[in-house]
């Protein structure tokens, strides 16, 4: 082994001179330090791992959308099921296979699919769903199946039927839990079912009522309003004639006893008259003095033909001249009056009603039918025998100055709007009517009926008072 020098062993460092910092090498690694570099692809691993990471994603979203899909499919089963519950109701409206017993099934299978939607208002989707399937129908299919549940009776029949099937259930529920065939919480809130099924019964009820009511209140009579429930009240003012009115256009416009006026004067032309019993009348006259409801002070005293014994048409008109001609004290003025006691006078009062926007609200007054009217409180009452002119009352008496007024009472009882072929029914029960309170003063001028004339006023707005209610 060999050895160092002595030489070398003993020598000294020589110094070469001072050394700057610039001339220090750059500093680098040290010995024991590790250098990473990065490699930028990925490795197999990781790219094994996002593949099936990206696969699981892919099986979640499939199976998100396979559920979305079915859940869809069955929504829409759902909605399906509710849109033929609403068509069977109003085909068996339509169809008029419709009993209390058959409604109330339609209406439970209508509430029931209407649950399986997992709406948050059952009721309301029911009323909608059968709302549009109803204003799909033609107009008169539409008015048809509206009408049906907007009548108190059809409403009230049902609820008899569904009481009636609560019992049964009752009844047999009880049974079979006496049977120990059923516990007691088996048998099911039987009240809950009932508001239930009320609820449904009248929101349908509310909502038909509403679509009636609409298109009717406009066609009514202005200062006449229709409520929610169908009561009708108010009182309309005949002031003037419409500006249009096709079937009084001789005298559209005018005030009304103007247009009275220059209706019966026109009757008053001397080749329009007639001789009854010696006295120069209208010829309309001895058509309607018989079965006129007239009151009226003669020297006798008070002449009311209601209480005339007198039954045969012809006995009956020569009483009612006779008495006139004492009220009238002359042949002219006599003759004068005739023209105002008249059917014909009564005609175009009715016919001037006018809607709230002025236009000509005609209605058709039911006459020689039984009759039946409800009060505001739902209350029917037998009218009997309608009649129209026939219900006039006509009481006559003097001013102080001599002239003559008749003041007319008059009830009649509309159930349709329109007339002719252009009327329209009012929704309202089997022989239904409301009631028409007419209430009209005129004066006429003594002088001028001395003379043969007709002079006509109205001192006071005649007036018309509804009352009654629909459905």
């Amino acid at each position: 082994m060999s050895s160092i020098g002595s030489s070398f062993r003993n020598s000294q460092v020589q110094s070469s001179g001072s050394l700057s910092l610039e001339q220090l090498p750059p500093e680098g690694p040290k010995l024991g330090d590790r250098q990473v570099t990065t490699n930028n692809k990925p490795s197999i691993g990781r790219s094994i791992l996002n593949f099936f990471s990206g696969i699981g994603d892919k099986i979640t979203s499939l199976k998100d959308r396979v559920v979305n899909y079915f859940a869809e499919k069955s929504a829409a089963r759902k909605e399906a099921a509710l849109g033929r519950a609403a068509d069977n109701i109003a085909n068996a409206i339509v169809q008029g296979n419709v009993t209390p017993k058959k409604m109330t099934s339609l209406l439970n299978e209508l509430q029931s699919c209407a649950k399986k939607t997992g709406t948050d208002d059952p009721t309301g989707k029911a009323v909608s769903t059968l709302r549009e399937k109803v204003s799909a129908l033609p107009p008169e299919q539409q008015k048809a199946v509206r009408t049906h549940f907007a009548m108190d009776d059809n409403s009230a029949g049902l609820m008899r039927e569904f009481d009636s099937r609560v019992e049964k259930h009752d009844q047999m529920m009880q049974g079979l839990e006496e049977m120990g065939l059923a516990g007691e919480g088996d048998r099911g809130d039987s009240v809950k079912a009932r508001q239930n099924f009320k609820g449904l019964v009248d929101g349908i009820q509310h909502d038909c009522r509403q679509y009636l009511i609409g298109p009717l209140q406009e066609k009514m009579p202005g200062g006449v309003t229709i409520s929610d429930n169908g009561v009708v009240t108010g009182t309309s003012t005949i002031s003037q004639v419409p500006d249009v009115a096709p079937n009084l256009a001789e005298i559209q416009g005018m005030s009304i006893g103007d247009g009275v006026k220059a209706i019966m004067s026109d009757a008053l032309k001397p080749e329009r008259l007639t001789d009854l019993g010696g006295q120069k009348v209208i010829t309309q006259a001895p058509k309607d003095f018989f079965r006129m409801d007239l009151e009226m002070p003669t020297s006798q005293g008070t002449f009311k033909t209601r209480d005339d014994p007198e039954t045969g048409e012809a006995e009956r008109n020569l009483t009612v001249v006779q008495n006139l001609r004492d009220y009238a004290g002359s042949d002219n003025a006599t003759t004068v009056l005739s023209s105002v006691l008249v059917q014909t006078t009564l005609r175009p009062f009715h016919d001037s009603i006018a809607t709230e926007g002025g236009d000509q609200a005609l209605l058709t007054f039911a006459a020689k039918r039984e009759g039946s009217y409800k009060d505001d409180q739902g209350v029917s009452h037998d009218l009997g025998l309608l009649t129209n002119y026939g219900g006039a009352k006509l009481k006559l008496d003097k001013m102080e100055n001599g002239d003559f007024r008749v003041k007319v009472s008059w009830t009649m009882y509309p159930d349709h709007v329109g007339r002719g072929f252009a009327k329209e029914s009012m929704p309202l029960s089997e022989g239904g009517v409301l009631k028409s309170e007419f209430s009209i003063e005129m004066v006429v001028d003594k002088a001028a009926a001395d003379r043969g004339e007709l002079v006509l006023t109205c001192p006071t707005d005649p007036t018309v008072t509804f009352s009654g209610k629909l459905f």
